[in-house]
């Protein structure tokens, strides 16, 4: 028999803290052994090839068709108080980047999840509780980084790339590019702009600020041959190998640990609403992204798998993936606010409640 949930879920929405900008939020309430339970809806979404096109050169993918209706979607969630972060291999200044262009609110996980945004009003003083490893508070641009990764990985990132360039005879262009005094090697920089197709020098010196990894750009064969055996070999490292760019991690955790994290620390992660727990929806493209999907279905929530690089085809194998995940059809940010109806219809069912939009 079905049970019924029409009495367990009340829809309420929390009111901004007083003396901070924090947005109205969507809060479930249910009655646990006469107590309250105040749950909130989250959504995680990957950006390469899931809200922006990969074919378009970088300069053009934040200004695309497909990004302009990934920000359509997340109106729709956002209009019924539903937080939406971005979560990407991408550094901390270019998930900001474009954080500030398709969402209102909400946080950013980076660094292909070595990085976690400390949301404006969290006490740091009272860190949030880790199942696995380990991590260390920065300081960058006035904003609190969580680092899931040992404080010496940048050290022992380009002590492996040292090696790489011994053992080949040949420099690496890398994101390490500054010289012994601090200088940028400007070619060095040119290099790295041209094959992320960056616009701009200062965005590609913006890229190359990492926390816990590193960026080569148009390794030789040599160079990346001997880069996979020197990084397999070392504790900690892992490497992921897009062709004309190579990352390196310095930690084996991955998306779906830095999803675990928000996760069990609700009330860190979204301070002043007194919540007991987050459901998850999480949405991406690649293999990177299977482990956030397992989390999330595991806990209870919703995995969407983006279409590409073409309609109805996918990057990843399909049976990589939970059976229950929404697979978009439409490309991109296109699938995305396509199938935007279909989660909301499966949140409502989940709860048994109707998402009325915020005045």
């Amino acid at each position: 028999m079905k049970e019924d949930l029409s009495e367990l879920y009340q829809v309420k929405f929390s009111e901004e803290a007083s003396g901070t900008s924090l947005p109205k939020l969507l809060v479930l309430e249910s009655k646990e052994n006469s107590q309250i339970r105040r749950t909130t809806i989250f959504i995680g979404s990957d950006i390469d090839g899931t809200i922006n096109e990969e074919h378009l050169p970088e300069s053009q993918r934040i200004d695309s068709d497909a990004v302009n209706s990934a920000k359509d979607a997340f109106k729709e969630y956002e209009s019924r108080g539903i937080s939406v972060w971005l979560i990407s291999s991408r550094t901390y200044e270019e998930v900001s980047m474009y954080k500030d262009r398709v969402v209102a609110h909400g946080g950013a996980i980076f660094e292909d999840g070595l990085g976690v945004e400390v949301p404006k009003g969290a006490d740091v003083n009272n860190l949030p509780q880790v199942t696995e490893g380990n991590y260390h508070v920065v300081e960058y641009n006035g904003r609190s980084i969580l680092v899931l990764a040992p404080l010496d990985s940048l050290g022992r990132i380009q002590a492996a790339l040292h090696q790489v360039e011994a053992k080949t005879n040949t420099p690496l262009i890398s994101s390490f590019i500054h010289d012994a005094s601090g200088n940028v090697d400007i070619k060095k920089l040119e290099v790295l702009q041209q094959t992320a197709g960056h616009f701009s020098q200062s965005e590609a010196l913006k890229s190359t600020v990492r926390f816990a990894s590193a960026y080569i750009a148009d390794p030789t064969e040599e160079q990346r041959e001997v880069l996979k055996t020197t990084v397999s070999s070392q504790e900690n490292l892992r490497l992921r190998d897009h062709g004309k760019i190579i990352e390196v991690y310095g930690s084996q955790n991955h998306k779906g640990i830095a999803l675990q994290l928000v996760l069990k620390n609700p009330q860190f992660f979204f301070p002043d609403r007194h919540l007991n727990s987050v459901f998850p929806i999480v949405v991406g493209n690649k293999e990177n992204d299977v482990e956030m999907m397992n989390e999330a279905i595991a806990t209870g929530g919703i995995g969407v798998l983006a279409a590409g690089p073409l309609e109805n085809q996918y990057w990843i194998d399909q049976s990589s993936v939970p059976e229950e995940v929404i697979k978009t059809t439409k490309v991109a940010g296109h699938g995305l606010k396509d199938v935007a109806p279909q989660v909301l219809g499966r949140i409502e069912q989940k709860f048994n409640i109707k998402l009325p939009i915020i005045n």
